[in-house]
């Protein structure tokens, strides 16, 4: 079974061979897993329905490269760790590993957890 998205360069195709992703408008990447071809969206990118492309991920959020997952895997936020107040510093995060705390606050890990602090007078962001 070939994926939905697949389309051919020119008519009159006779192999799923000669099938690809439309990547220059959506941004859809060809994999093969099992025989199976299928589009999927880059890594720090999600599928938007309403514009049929692959889209970055917004600040505060990430999406790693998953050839099994549905095109419609969406980025997830860095919340959703279980951790407190992490951000990425920008759209289009690859991991988890972006998932950083922001300005003008430090980190303290916490029964595995990652919590990010305020800095105050007793604990500067220079020498958290």
């Amino acid at each position: 079974v070939e994926d939905a998205n697949l389309v051919t360069l020119a008519p009159g195709a006779t192999s799923p061979s000669q099938c690809v992703c439309p990547e220059e408008e959506t941004g859809l990447v060809l994999v093969s897993i099992a025989g199976r071809r299928r589009c999927v969206c880059p890594a720090g990118t999600e599928y938007r329905a309403s514009t049929g492309a692959c889209t970055e991920c917004l600040p505060g959020a990430y999406r790693p490269f998953d050839a099994r997952a549905d095109v419609s895997e969406q980025c997830a936020s860095c919340s959703s760790l279980g951790d407190k107040g992490l951000i990425t510093e920008g759209a289009g995060a690859q991991s988890a590993d972006a998932c950083v705390c922001p300005a003008l606050t430090y980190e303290r890990t916490y029964d595995g957890r990652r919590l990010c602090f305020k800095c105050n007078e007793t604990v500067s962001c220079e020498d958290p």
